[in-house]
Parts: structure tokens; sequence; C-alpha cells
């Protein structure tokens, strides 16, 4: 076989080994807290559920494809009912991108826990196919450790966003035919849950909100208005 030839099948073998679909592997990082009122389970877009069984103070488990298995976590304390743990389509976040989609931990451990700790985080990205392979998947960077949990689910979260180059990977992945999340996480020194992960669009390129007055500033709006065709009216008698 000529050495044109062998050039050919080797660009014909790379060409099909890029068109099979891998998961792109991608950081997720700590960005703080996030306050929202009303981000109980139904009224938030709730990806992961978890509780720790019988007395013990650790939770693990993962939702994808398959449902709680085969999503690289063991499903010890995945609550799975239909508004505690499902996969969650782009199209329920409103113009997300991987530069605002966020992760949010909210913790509800009872008043006298004072810390627990997150071990691992997974974000995957998985096409509209019945296949379990993640397109994207986002791995959290390092172990947090909370000194304080903010008791109670609705109120207080932990945020987690991509960093810039997994950000412009999750896009990447989006634009290749990913279209639905799942997410599997790793607890301990928890004392009951239940814990619960939402995802949602938060910084840079969230849909903008738009402002409605207030009655009195409609007033003075309105006054205002007033005031400037009557001046314009008087300026046109004079003339």
């Amino acid at each position: 076989m000529g050495k044109s030839s062998m050039t050919g099948l080797s660009l014909l073998a790379a060409a099909a080994l890029m068109a099979v679909p891998t998961a792109v592997s991608a950081q997720l990082v700590a960005n703080g807290t996030t306050s929202i009122s009303g981000s109980g389970l139904g009224a938030v877009n709730t990806i992961l559920t978890l509780q720790s069984p019988g007395n013990t103070s650790n939770e693990t488990g993962c939702i994808g494809p398959s449902g709680t298995s085969g999503c690289g976590f063991a499903d010890a304390t995945v609550k799975s009912g239909s508004s505690q743990s499902k996969l969650i389509f782009l199209s329920a976040l409103s113009g997300v991108n991987g530069s605002n989609i966020g992760v949010v931990l909210n913790f509800a451990e009872p008043v006298e826990a004072t810390d627990g700790t997150l071990n691992n985080l997974v974000l995957s990205l998985y096409d509209n196919s019945s296949s379990t392979t993640a397109l994207f998947t986002a791995m959290l960077s390092g172990t947090q450790v909370y000194t304080t949990t903010f008791a109670g689910t609705g109120s207080s979260g932990f945020l987690f966003k991509l960093t810039p180059t997994s950000a412009a990977q999750f896009d990447a992945a989006v634009a290749a035919g990913g279209t639905r999340l799942g997410l599997g996480a790793s607890l301990s020194n928890v004392t009951g849950g239940q814990e619960t992960f939402f995802v949602g669009v938060f910084g840079p390129g969230a849909p903008p909100t738009t402002t409605v007055p207030e009655p009195a500033s409609m007033v003075l709006l309105g006054t205002g208005l007033l005031g400037v065709f009557g001046i314009a009216r008087r300026r046109r008698t004079r003339a």
C-alpha cells in the first residue's frame, strides 16, 4: 500500500474518531453564596436531592439518563420524586450559556449543625437520545468545607459556576447537541438533610429584567411630562 493511501486512511480514521461524541472534562468552582427567596422544592429547577440514610453522616448519589444508576455515584440517598431529582432540559433555563449557568447547593441541616463538607460535584450534559454518554462533564475543583450551612432549604445557597475555559467547552457541547443536564454529588458531615441542588442562570448573560415603575414614580413622571408640554405651549403662544 502506497504512502498516499496510508495517509488517506489515517485522515479517515481521524475523522471517524472526531465524529464520535466524547465527554469534555471541565471545572466547577465555588462562587460564593446566593440568596433567593422561595427556592424550595418545586419552586426552582431542582436537579438532585440527597438525604443521609439512617444514622450515617454521608450522602451520595446522582441523576442521569438512566435515573439514579450509571451516572458515576452510588445511589445511597437520592430522593427521586418528580420535584426532587430529575434531568433538567436547557430549554427550562431561559438565556442559559456556559458563562451564566450555575449550580446551587441548599443545605437543610438542623440549627445545631454547624458544618458540612461537599466532597464532589459533577455536572453533566447529555443529548436528547437514549445514550448515557455525557457530551460534557464539569467536576468540583476541590473539596468544600463549610463552617455554616444556612439551615433551611429555600433561603441561602452555595453557588458553583464554570471557569471561562469550561464555559466555552459547555457552549461547544450545546452546539454539538447537548440538551439535558444531570448532576452527581457526595457530601459528608451532614446529619439529616434533605440537601438539594438546583440549576439556574446567574451573572453575565442572564436574561435582562424589566423594572416596573411604582405608582408614585408614575405620578411623578406624568407630572413632569405635563410640565414640559406646558412650557412648550407657552413658548408657542408668545411666538
